[in-house]
């Protein structure tokens, strides 16, 4: 059976359990064969049709499980360890019952011991698998490019990767490279407590279990001056539930963040800007948030005009509109000088998210090379003064290479999408991250919205995608204004 689907583990313990009966039943066959009061035909029969219908019960179920082809991968996972030294030798002593006849009275063998290689799910087609490494071994010896490509070869995949099982072991994926499922933007979400699957990739406070869908209208009860009635606006900020991982949902910050985000024509950064801003929909809507736009291709940005506060389209305009928000970022930390040292957004003050489309337009492709030349020096100052006072940069990119996007170091959460070399991804998300696993350039082109993501706190690549947003949708998600506390 080319397939695992069920309990391994279990049809595992059946087996042995089975073996040892049968091994206990012969010996118990033997020594009451020579009793004088063994028992007759009859109950030999009756004894021998129960041993077999015993093991051919456990037989069947563990072929129902997939365990024989979990043994048969389990026995190329054992080759290929062998070949790239993922093996323990040591030498152990049993009993020799010869040794009356010369030689030692304890007989050494040698063992051979391999990681674990259980839990198999999945077929021929692709599978996953925990791994149990020996002590000492991390994910990234795993991960390393040349075990992982002897890992494909072997098991005749395309694709392998490990990643932290949420038991702490090693999961493998093998197959076809593995991705979160599509899925489309069905509204604004606020959440509290996360669910044990859901990680978010900042530690804060935590998002508020329940979801409250804000499209129902807003909450008349209480003083919405009062801090504690945006709680749940509050901590939105900082972790936005706009992706999803293989398992559960993910919470992103955007509040003392700059996202730069990087992908290859088609692969989807409108969906991960529109989740963004979608996400913070209920935030917006009580003033807490600000949107600020720079639409280089007039289309993008521009199905949901409405919802920014200041937007341009043209070379010109777009750097003024740059310089503005430098000016007013300064304004800002004036206000805030010898008052307070950490930003927190208020009506008064709402979050400032600049989001910038086609980043390297601005940077490097831009005809007039002074207005060129303004945009760098306004964009440099918004990613190293921005995030003290409240202003978050947000920048999509086709090209990532160094001279187009010279900056993009100072993006505290950078997202890669699909990309068509592979030594663009340590452009993107630093160096090594290739061989930590983030193989952008796997990701097929018909996967649009799929990114690996890291941030200051995590410093290792995770794979999440994010939501389809319909233009149908993003019209409406603004269509009415901006409700402030009086």
């Amino acid at each position: 059976m080319n397939c695992a689907s069920g309990n391994t583990r279990l049809a595992r313990v059946l087996v042995r359990l089975c073996a040892v009966g049968n091994v206990l039943a012969f010996f118990l066959m033997c020594e009451a064969s020579s009793a004088v009061n063994s028992p007759g035909v009859a109950g030999w029969l009756l004894f021998g049709a129960a041993l077999v219908v015993g093991n051919v019960v456990t037989g069947i179920y563990a072929l129902q499980q997939g365990l024989v082809f979990e043994l048969l991968l389990q026995r190329t996972w054992r080759h290929v360890c062998r070949g790239l030294g993922f093996v323990s030798e040591r030498t152990r002593y049993g009993c020799n019952p010869l040794w009356v006849l010369g030689g030692s009275p304890l007989r050494g063998y040698e063992q051979r011991t391999y990681p674990k290689f259980r839990q198999v799910q999945g077929d021929t087609e692709g599978f996953e698998a925990i791994i149990t490494p020996f002590a000492g071994q991390t994910v990234s010896d795993y991960n390393d490019q040349h075990v992982a490509e002897a890992f494909s070869l072997a098991f005749h995949q395309p694709f392998c990767t490990f990643e932290l099982a949420e038991n702490g072991l090693i999961r493998l994926r093998a197959g076809k490279v593995p991705v979160p499922a599509a899925y489309d933007y069905t509204g604004p979400l606020v959440a509290s407590q996360p669910a044990d699957n859901t990680r978010v990739l900042q530690q804060s406070a935590a998002v508020p279990a329940v979801y409250t869908d804000y499209r129902q209208g807003y909450r008349q009860q209480g003083n919405h001056r009062q801090a504690n009635v945006w709680a749940e606006e509050l901590e939105l900020l900082k972790g936005v539930p706009m992706a999803r991982y293989m398992n559960g949902p993910c919470h992103i910050p955007i509040e003392g963040q700059h996202w730069f985000i990087a992908s290859r024509t088609g692969g989807g950064k409108s969906s991960w800007i529109w989740s963004l801003v979608l996400g913070l929909e209920p935030a917006y809507r009580l003033g807490l948030v600000k949107f600020w736009g720079i639409d280089s291709k007039m289309i993008e940005l521009a199905i949901g005009r409405q919802c920014f506060e200041h937007y341009a389209d043209d070379d010109e305009s777009s750097v003024e509109l740059l310089e503005q928000c430098v000016a007013d970022m300064h304004e800002r930390s004036r206000q805030m000088q010898g008052i307070r040292r950490k930003f927190v957004p208020s009506v008064q003050t709402p979050l400032q998210v600049v989001v910038i489309d086609e980043m390297g337009y601005l940077a490097a492709y831009m005809a007039n090379k002074k207005l060129r030349d303004r945009a760098d020096t306004a964009v440099r100052a918004l990613l190293a003064k921005g995030r003290a006072p409240g202003y978050a940069v947000v920048g999509a990119t086709q090209d990532a290479r160094v001279e187009v996007c010279g900056f993009r170091n100072q993006f505290s959460i950078r997202i890669a999408g699909g990309l068509n070399e592979s030594k663009q991804v340590d452009m993107v998300l630093g160096e090594g991250m290739y061989e930590a696993g983030a193989h952008c350039d796997r990701i097929p082109l018909t996967e649009p919205g799929v990114a690996y993501v890291i941030s200051e706190t995590t410093l290792k690549p995770v794979l999440v995608r994010a939501a389809w947003c319909d233009d149908a949708v993003i019209k409406q998600a603004f269509q009415q204004y901006r409700y402030r506390p009086e």
